[in-house]
């Protein structure tokens, strides 16, 4: 969190992108790691595929019922 608030959106996205595929994670940790994911594709102009995985991973786990 304190590298995507400082403005280091390279070196925070590698470090939160493994919590998005954890499933052992509670879901409001899971949550706060797609955020910052998102901010993070999103200053990087990446956001088109930082929406396709959250989409993914919403789907997987929650079986669609979105």
């Amino acid at each position: 969190m304190a590298l995507c608030s400082a403005g280091q959106f390279v070196d925070a996205l590698p470090l939160v992108a493994p919590q998005l595929e954890d499933s052992a994670l509670p879901n409001d940790q899971r949550a706060e790691a797609f955020n910052i994911a998102g901010a993070c594709s999103f200053a990087l102009g990446q956001w088109a595929s930082s929406v396709e995985r959250v989409r993914q991973a919403c789907v997987e786990r929650f079986g669609g019922a979105l």
